[in-house]
């Protein structure tokens, strides 16, 4: 229908316009527009325009543009994929079959972001099965669109100096700099992490090197109290993952259910009030022990100081660089060599 309503609105226009002629087959521009809207028609030199005002609770579109590595001067190409209501799983799958015919014979490699849908197992199982394409996952925040390094650092609050620092590309885990960042933990030293920090065989390690830990944790207050302490804090333990798999084992068998056990610990629990009228409780966990040594309160304020180490980065990314994008570096060693420099630099005005 819409094919039809553009070649009567042509040859109506022809028809009071000298200079316009009346299309013929040999004189349409043919373009492909996925999946809807199959093809237009318009004279040679002329894009067809369809006006709709869209409403993303009632339609949504997506997109690919392409570009050909062996051959840049194609041009990039374009080809989208209209739906009524919102993409899922399903849909997504159909949007790369007709990805694979718009690009028919072609090897595709498909950099898209981290979207869940777009990486969900049915997905992923599709695309395994597919030798034309291959799926590459856009960093979470790319400055400029170009790959990100990862960087770890420990830091003193006080002096705002970076003690020690890991670098990694970012397809490497957190977690995995995190661990590497454990050997320079020393006795003496009060290791505060937020809760996306904690991991139970990284606290152990962690605490294995002497130095204090205060880190919070994850999800709110769950741990069990072996012994209130009169500073409001009580000892408790990390449950062995090991040891609450074991108890879900023999829980489903109907069997004899053994004790939970696990790392002992000292928990506060304090609540903030003053964040737009909700309050939110915060769950500590320390290696201290000893309530005389450091107070509930004591601990919660050293917990709130972790924040100062953003000043750190901040002296760093915008004071030190300046305002820019990306690192000037365009290879992976020399990336490496420009963040150093930046650390060694900070380091040296600090002391």
């Amino acid at each position: 229908m819409i094919r039809h309503k553009i070649t009567r609105h042509i040859q109506n226009l022809a028809a009071r316009q000298p200079n316009c002629q009346a299309p013929e087959p040999n004189s349409f521009r043919n373009d492909q527009l996925l999946p809807q809207v199959r093809r237009t028609y318009a004279p040679r030199g002329r894009t067809p325009l369809l006006r709709h005002r869209l409403n993303w609770k009632r339609a949504s579109m997506a997109a690919a543009l392409g570009y050909h590595a062996a051959d840049p001067g194609r041009g990039p190409r374009l080809c989208f994929h209209l739906r009524p209501g919102s993409y899922d799983t399903t849909a997504l799958i159909e949007v790369l079959e007709q990805v694979k015919v718009f690009y028919s014979g072609e090897r595709v490699v498909l950099v898209w972001d981290g979207l869940s849908a777009h990486w969900s197992r049915a997905v992923r199982a599709w695309a395994a099965e597919q030798d034309w394409l291959t799926l590459e996952r856009l960093p979470a925040y790319p400055p400029e669109l170009n790959p990100v390094e990862l960087l770890w650092s420990l830091g003193e609050c006080g002096t705002h100096a970076v003690v020690a620092a890991r670098l990694g590309p970012w397809r490497v885990g957190e977690g995995a700099l995190a661990k590497e960042l454990v050997a320079d933990f020393e006795p003496g030293m009060l290791i505060t992490a937020d809760r996306g920090f904690y991991a139970y065989r990284l606290w152990e390690a962690a605490a294995a090197t002497g130095a204090d830990l205060l880190w919070r944790m994850p999800d709110g207050p769950h741990l069990p109290v072996v012994q209130p302490l009169k500073d409001g804090s009580y000892e408790s333990f990390l449950l062995d993952p090991k040891v609450r798999g074991r108890r879900a084992t023999q829980r489903h068998r109907g069997s004899r259910i053994e004790e939970p056990t696990g790392t002992p610990v000292r928990v506060v629990e304090y609540e903030v009030t003053n964040r737009e009228g909700k309050g939110e409780i915060l769950c500590l966990v320390t290696t201290i022990m000893d309530p005389h040594e450091a107070s509930a309160a004591e601990l919660a304020a050293a917990c709130a100081g972790r924040w100062e180490f953003e000043s750190s980065l901040d002296e760093i990314e915008t004071h030190q660089r300046g305002r820019g994008g990306a690192l000037r570096s365009k290879t992976p060693d020399m990336i490496e060599q420009e963040i150093w420099a930046l650390l060694l630099t900070h380091d040296a005005v600090r002391h």
